[in-house]
């Protein structure tokens, strides 16, 4: 019999996974975990801002709502953040990392413990960029640019405004990660943290198929 890995049994194994960790996902863990991320990220927040914008972080249904400090809340409405869809990359984390074969579980659980504190590092980091993206978009706070000539300006030259660059810097990112990067994380961590497994698997493709 053939002792190679079979890539038909694997991905059955992720598709039977990722189903059910997106099912668990969005009935149990997803409103718990969309709350805790909104919590540390504000906390996070009101430590870093200068001046302070953020004034409390609430809930309501599937939204996260930010107001905003008296100083700004004239000037910027409440913004109401729909997390669920940027946080529902850590079932696919789960998916890749349980399905990779030849791991064995003491390796595998250490894994996925790094994996996804990494993982909740990005939903906090781009909490704060939506949050700060907010505040951007309405010119205040370290963002606001008072001559009018840099609005039609780009990036390279507008490098001799602070406020006008942090606008394109936390746009560009905040862009990024919505788009690109909360799908093509989880795979990055899955290939750093499982990469052993993944290269011996490889090679076991490659040999010749024992008898």
């Amino acid at each position: 019999m053939s002792d190679r890995p079979s890539l038909t049994r694997t991905a059955l194994k992720f598709i039977a996974i990722l189903a059910v960790s997106l099912a668990t996902w969005a009935v149990l863990i997803a409103p718990l975990y969309d709350t805790a991320v909104s919590v540390v990220a504000g906390q996070v927040l009101r430590r870093l801002e200068s001046p302070r914008m953020t004034a409390g972080i609430g809930v309501d249904g599937a939204h996260t709502v930010i107001a905003h400090t008296d100083e700004f809340a004239s000037r910027v409405p409440v913004q109401r953040l729909e997390l669920r869809t940027h946080h529902n990359n850590a079932p696919l984390l789960l998916a890749l990392m349980l399905s990779t074969p030849g791991m064995v579980w003491a390796k595998r659980k250490t894994a996925l413990m790094i994996g996804f504190g990494l993982l909740a590092l990005t939903h906090v980091g781009h909490f704060m960029l939506t949050v700060q993206m907010h505040y951007a978009f309405f010119n205040v706070g370290p963002y606001e640019v008072t001559d009018l000539s840099y609005f039609g300006k780009g990036f390279l030259e507008s490098l001799d405004n602070p406020a006008q660059t942090a606008k394109f810097l936390v746009g560009y990112a905040q862009s990024f990660y919505t788009h690109v990067g909360r799908r093509l994380i989880p795979v990055l961590l899955w290939i750093i943290l499982c990469w052993s497994e993944l290269t011996a698997q490889a090679r076991a493709l490659k040999a010749p198929a024992a008898s």
